[in-house]
């Protein structure tokens, strides 16, 4: 379901560059909260950082409880020295940003 969705928000976003579709904050914040469930934290920056440069409101509290319920032992004892690839840097930076 985490893949249909990544796939659609890829579409969202070509149509969007090619100027045939304005979409809502709500349909950001369903991609935003199906990223998070699915642990993908790089689309989840993406899409806030999206948000936050059109001026759409983003509700913290909901994504902070939303995260904790789900991953708060993600990447809590692992530092970045200890990662053994780089894929795990990388979603280790993106886990440590998004609780920022």
């Amino acid at each position: 379901m985490f893949r249909t969705i990544t796939i659609l928000r890829g579409d969202i976003k070509r149509n969007m560059e090619s100027g045939n579709l304005v979409v809502s904050r709500d349909i950001y914040e369903y991609l935003l909260l199906n990223f998070l469930r699915g642990g993908y934290f790089e689309r989840v920056m993406e899409v806030i950082d999206f948000m936050k440069e059109h001026g759409m409101y983003t509700d913290k509290c909901l994504y902070r409880s939303e995260f904790v319920k789900l991953h708060k032992n993600l990447y809590r004892n692992i530092k970045a020295s200890e990662a053994r690839t780089e894929a795990q840097r990388k979603r280790l930076k993106y886990v440590e940003a998004f609780k920022k």
